[in-house]
Parts: C-alpha cells; sequence; structure tokens
C-alpha cells in the first residue's frame, strides 16, 4: 500500500528531518551560525529560499537569504530570484527555546514575466522589508521559525508592496 504525498508535504518533511542530525549547543550566542531552508506564500507566490543566519550577540544577528519566487497566473508565467540581507533584534525571549524578533532589511533581485503580450521579459528590482519572527528551538541546534514581514518594492512589474508569510528550519554547525 502507497500513500501519495504532494510536493509541498516532501518538501515539509524535508525541512523537519533532515536537520536532526543536529548536536548540543547554546542558543543566541555570539558567535553562532546557522544555515537553514524555508518555504514561504505571498500576496500572489510561492516563495523558496536558502539562508544563513549569524549571531553578533544574544539579541542580534544577521541573516542573508537567497529567495526563488514563483508565481503562476491564468496566462502569465512569473519567477524571481532575489537576495536579501536582513538584521534581527530580539525583543521578548523566554531564555529557553521561545524567541521572537523584529527585523529589518533590504533586498535586489530580478523577475522573469512570459506570456503572449511580452514574449519574455526580465527585470531588476529592489526594495526594504520590516517584519518579525517567531524561533521555537526544538532541540538545542534545531529551530523552526516563523515569519512574517511587509516588502516595499521598487521597479517591480508584479506589486510595489507585498505581504510574506514564511516558515523555515535552520540548524547549528
Amino acid at each position: 500500500m502507497f500513500i501519495k504525498i504532494s510536493k509541498l508535504s516532501s518538501l515539509g518533511l524535508i525541512l523537519v528531518f533532515i536537520p536532526f542530525l543536529a548536536y548540543s549547543q547554546p542558543r543566541h550566542s555570539k558567535g553562532q551560525s546557522m544555515i537553514g531552508c524555508t518555504f514561504g506564500l505571498g500576496d500572489r507566490s510561492q516563495i523558496y529560499g536558502l539562508s544563513y543566519q549569524y549571531y553578533l550577540h544574544d539579541t542580534k544577528s544577521i541573516k542573508a537569504s537567497a529567495l526563488f519566487d514563483k508565481t503562476s497566473f491564468d496566462l502569465t508565467k512569473y519567477h524571481a530570484f532575489s537576495l536579501k540581507p536582513e538584521f534581527y533584534y530580539t525583543v521578548l525571549t523566554n531564555n529557553k527555546n521561545r524567541f521572537l524578533n523584529l527585523k529589518a532589511g533590504a533586498f535586489a533581485g530580478s523577475e522573469f514575466w512570459a506570456n503572449e503580450v511580452f514574449k519574455k521579459t526580465n527585470r531588476v528590482y529592489f526594495g526594504v522589508d520590516i517584519g518579525s519572527s517567531l524561533e521555537i528551538y526544538i532541540f538545542p541546534r534545531l529551530k523552526l521559525e516563523f515569519e512574517i514581514e511587509q516588502q516595499f518594492l521598487s521597479r517591480s512589474l508584479l506589486a510595489h508592496h507585498r505581504f510574506l508569510a514564511q516558515l523555515g528550519t535552520m540548524f547549528t554547525f
């Protein structure tokens, strides 16, 4: 008997179970590095990403992400690649396994459209984002991270601003 698993379900299983190889390390420590992957939903799109996070202090960190954005309208195919550096500041914690952060950053990328009118069009876009993130450590070196953010875009063909919600896993290496 075989069970059908959708692409989204298999991605979720990968996000949760592969990092279980992680072992003990203090959380939010100066000099700690984390790497992970994210899946998110925007106003009109699905977002996949890889991230690297470095802790400058117990309450401050920087994060760099590479994102792939995919949207399919009735007659149009759209996808985008972007790079996004961000600064995180922890505002609330239980000093064990939950951390609430505020974040701000910038991003730049390239978007590609294809339909009957444009045939194939690309454009460079950039902007800023603000948001918050909730980190829940499942194990000392493994965290689940839920992020919400508002992006303000310049030169985008898709929108001038958009809301994103992302879920990801990160582990210390």
